[in-house]
């Protein structure tokens, strides 16, 4: 993963929490830049998040005004023996959308919400049946009361396929390709 330095105008490589380059990414920025959630896999370059899961864990890091990430700290509910292959941080860090193979889903990767707050990260909220499905569904993206995400079991095209939902008192609606 790269990320673009104004005073060096160049890119530069993402380093991980070990200061290591492999394995990392995707990324994702609050609204306000100072706050970013990170995907850290151990897995080998040719396998899949989806098909091949390893261990993959979220981290949420501080981001300087400089743009430098650091503070790098484990979400504190990263699951032994599940992995978190996509996140979204919304807002100014304080919300944290996630796709997860972690047990109690309804199958495969499901989508999770957890909030920020008194100081911590509150325990995962599975987004329910209308979003979740019996196989995969990852890469939230949370756009105003919109949740766009891709699954490869609502009705679509094939594969993955784009979806969006958009919440209306606290209730996920129907998805749409």
């Amino acid at each position: 993963t790269y990320i673009y330095n104004s005073s060096k105008n160049r890119l530069l490589f993402v380093k991980g929490a070990d200061s290591k380059i492999n394995h990392l990414g995707p990324i994702s920025f609050s609204a306000d830049g100072k706050k970013c959630a990170l995907i850290e896999s151990k897995s080998a370059d040719e396998n899949n998040f989806i098909l091949h899961p390893k261990t993959v864990r979220l981290l949420i890091a501080d981001v300087t005004d400089q743009g430098e990430i650091e503070s790098y700290k484990p979400f504190m509910h990263n699951e032994v023996g599940s992995s978190i292959n996509s996140a979204h941080l919304a807002f100014d860090g304080t919300v944290i959308y996630f796709s997860s193979n972690r047990a109690g889903g309804y199958g495969g990767y499901d989508l999770y919400v957890s909030y920020f707050k008194n100081n911590e990260w509150t325990m995962p909220e599975n987004l329910g049946s209308n979003i979740n499905s019996p196989e995969n569904e990852v890469t939230p993206f949370l756009k105003g009361s919109e949740l766009y995400f891709s699954s490869d079991y609502h009705h679509g095209l094939g594969g993955f396929d784009i979806f969006v939902s958009e919440v209306s008192n606290g209730i996920w609606m129907a998805p749409e390709n």
